[in-house]
């Protein structure tokens, strides 16, 4: 299945939340998974990546989550 057909099979306003997510969190690896967090970003900035993420676990593509206030997730794919 192509990128574009998985993203097909998602509602436009999830593809959108994923792929914000996917560009503004940083990113950081460890062995087998790319995490992402909302630390260290603008205020401005974690209150979007809040909403997102809200999107993306009610979908069900938040893959694991830490407790707070670190922020730190990883996301499954589309």
């Amino acid at each position: 299945m192509t990128p574009t057909e998985r993203r097909a099979l998602h509602p436009a306003h999830v593809v959108e939340a994923w792929e914000w997510i996917d560009t503004y969190c940083p990113h950081y690896a460890t062995q087998g998974r790319d995490w992402q967090t909302t630390d260290n970003m603008s205020a401005a900035s974690r209150v979007m990546a809040k909403r997102h993420l809200e999107t993306l676990r009610e979908a069900g593509l938040i893959e694991i989550e830490s407790a707070p206030p670190r922020g730190n997730f990883v996301k499954k794919p589309l």
